[in-house]
């Protein structure tokens, strides 16, 4: 009798330099701790220097997709198994509630495989580069820098594994307020991302949609088509 085994991951690039942030003691040296990850946690694929950083390559099973696939996560799992203390305390940043996002944006949620979606306006932002240790973070995990708010939310994904989408509220279609819709894609349907690559959408396929247009693949990429620019 033959027995298939067939199974689903994850692949996770962790910085090394980026954990250690949350860990208030020295992490062991590079290879011990990946050594370390896969006897006891996550199969370490690889290891590569990158400048002044090491970026392990983590295999994440399915099982452990939702507490894992971020920073955070596996900085907790980290504490664990080496029996450390955990400092994820965060600066809180002063916001004001004098944008009334109802009179700007109507969100809403169109597909049953989405539990909950929020949005947020933000005015007064001066786009240019991100601060150097938040670019070269996203280097080291083979992200490509843009500006400062896309870079944000790639950090922020990366950071707590949430997906977080930035759009240029000029370019979305319609008056206000201007209805975003998270939707399932109909079939046909093409994106262009902002790496300029065009793709053909298939029936099903989760995105977030203006009255018009898919403005990005959720979740995944955001389009070329309400792209935070110099211009925003």
């Amino acid at each position: 009798m033959a027995i298939f085994v067939w199974s689903i991951s994850f692949n996770m690039h962790i910085s090394y330099r980026w954990l250690q942030d949350y860990i208030n003691q020295d992490l062991p040296e590079p290879d011990t701790f990946a050594d370390t990850l896969t006897m006891q946690a996550y199969e370490v694929e690889k290891i590569e220097q990158t400048g002044d950083d090491y970026v392990l390559d983590i295999d994440v099973l399915p099982n452990r997709a939702a507490d894992s696939l971020s920073h955070i996560g596996v900085a907790r799992e980290v504490a664990t198994l080496f029996n450390v203390n955990l400092d994820i305390t965060q600066d809180q940043t002063e916001t004001s509630n004098n944008i009334e996002t109802a009179e700007l944006v109507n969100l809403a949620v169109d597909s049953p495989n989405v539990r909950r979606a929020t949005k947020r306006v933000v005015s007064g932002i001066n786009v240019q580069e991100s601060p150097e240790f938040i670019q070269k973070r996203l280097q080291a995990v083979g992200l490509t820098p843009i500006n400062n708010v896309v870079d944000i939310t790639n950090y922020v994904m990366l950071e707590i594994g949430q997906p977080v989408h930035a759009f240029d509220y000029d370019k979305l279609a319609g008056d206000p307020p201007k209805g975003i819709t998270v939707r399932e894609a109909e079939d046909g349907e093409t994106i262009t991302t902002l790496d300029e690559n065009e793709y053909q959408l298939q029936e099903g396929m989760l995105v977030i949609a203006d009255q018009d247009k898919p403005l990005d693949i959720a979740g995944i990429k955001g389009g070329l088509n309400s792209q935070i620019d110099r211009s925003t």
